[in-house]
């Protein structure tokens, strides 16, 4: 998406872009919108005195609704943009508003609110939307049921196939590279027919098939071969590749070692009215992730649980998972990559795994009392949120644990 956006932003068709993070704590509607009408002012001064004039009347508008947030900071300013637009002569581009990430919202039931409000704006018959919408994020059922409206250009992409890895390989990689070289020139020594080739194209594509279209992937390597305190990026390279030629991710020096805060923080996003589902689905495809593709309808039958509760508790996990948005008795969960296979591996100790029947009175001791039972007594090793709600008989008491997950 941040190629989209500078690609529209070179040619002066960026109204707004948001990337939806819940570090930089875009993560609520009501500072989504607020944002898209801030940019927009940023781009348009007849827009900025149309929001003046609007907040000025309207001073309580943060305490308001959202649909009235959206109409008062977004729809009836925007309306300057559409003279431009829709004219019939010196008629103008719409501009662009990209969202990146909806689906990071903290709650679920706001992602649909705010893509049913942008949704029905764009098919308003009497005041045709000035805007494009691009909206972008994880392949979510609660999302895919309005996305895929007639008249909504709705394209499924998945970062495993030839075209994603090939975006790596040419966009990523080799750019990253062409970086490093003006970064450090005096790593690379010139000869009669110009500076060294460097990396070759073996190491490249090397490069490229362990990213298997994972951008994140890419992104460590190339941080590692340009670490400033080594200021050694040739020397870094050879080491990157010693490093994935062997069979075990999780050692000093990992390149990439960074991988697994994101896969933390991914965990810990996990809603609590699933995570003790989460948990025990995780303990079972940690313990067989040699396999990497797994059977939804046998994991879920290994849990006596239905594939509906199965569904919801990876929703939170299709950035690491591939898992259709609906699942069905023949679908798949595989590994996007294989470092969140061994992330899993690393955390979790087969031996202590607790039996399957353990695990299915768990989730159904859960059912029953709407419980989320997650001490290592309970569950096992597997801990996913760092504060956890541990039941004694009646009494509902929490803790702290920094201990795996």
């Amino acid at each position: 998406m941040q190629v989209i956006s500078d690609y529209c932003n070179d040619r002066g068709w960026i109204g707004a872009t948001i990337f939806l993070t819940h570090f930089n704590r875009l993560d609520d509607n009501s500072r989504i919108i607020a944002t898209i009408s801030f940019q927009l002012s940023q781009r348009s001064q007849a827009f900025m005195k149309a929001l003046a004039k609007i907040l000025g009347n309207n001073s309580n508008i943060f305490e308001q609704s959202l649909s009235l947030q959206f109409q008062k900071l977004i729809e009836e300013p925007g309306e300057v943009f559409r003279p431009h637009v829709f004219s019939s002569s010196k008629k103008q581009k719409s501009l662009v508003i990209i969202l990146d990430g909806l689906d990071q919202c903290i709650d679920p039931s706001s992602q649909i609110e705010l893509l049913r409000l942008i949704d029905a704006y764009i098919r308003k018959p009497k005041a045709k939307c000035p805007f494009r919408w691009i909206i972008a994020g994880r392949l979510v059922p609660r999302l895919l049921e309005i996305v895929s409206k007639p008249n909504n250009q709705y394209v499924e992409m998945t970062i495993d196939d030839d075209e994603a890895k090939e975006d790596i390989k040419v966009h990523v990689l080799n750019s990253g590279f062409r970086d490093i070289r003006q970064r450090f020139p005096n790593s690379f020594r010139e000869d009669g027919n110009g500076c060294e080739k460097w990396p070759t194209k073996t190491q490249v594509i090397k490069l490229a098939e362990e990213a298997s279209g994972y951008f994140m992937v890419a992104s460590c390597m190339l941080q590692f071969i340009a670490d400033e305190t080594r200021q050694d990026p040739k020397g870094q390279l050879v080491c990157c590749l010693e490093f994935l030629n062997d069979s075990g991710y999780w050692r000093e020096g990992n390149p990439l070692s960074p991988l697994y805060s994101v896969y933390q923080q991914i965990l810990s996003d996990v809603r609590p009215a699933v995570v003790a589902a989460t948990t025990c689905i995780l303990q079972i495809i940690a313990v067989k992730s040699d396999d990497r593709v797994f059977q939804a309808q046998s994991v879920a039958g290994s849990l006596n649980m239905d594939l509906s509760i199965l569904s919801c508790a990876l929703d939170e996990l299709r950035s690491v998972l591939k898992i259709s948005p609906t699942i069905s008795q023949t679908s798949t969960i595989e590994f996007y990559h294989t470092s969140f296979a061994e992330f899993l591996q690393h955390r979790v100790d087969s031996s202590r795994i607790k039996s399957l029947s353990h695990l299915q009175q768990v989730l159904a001791d859960c059912s029953a009392d709407g419980n989320v039972n997650l001490s290592e007594s309970t569950l096992g090793p597997v801990i996913i949120h760092s504060d956890v709600r541990i039941r004694h008989g009646n009494t509902v008491t929490y803790r702290n644990d920094t201990g795996r997950f």
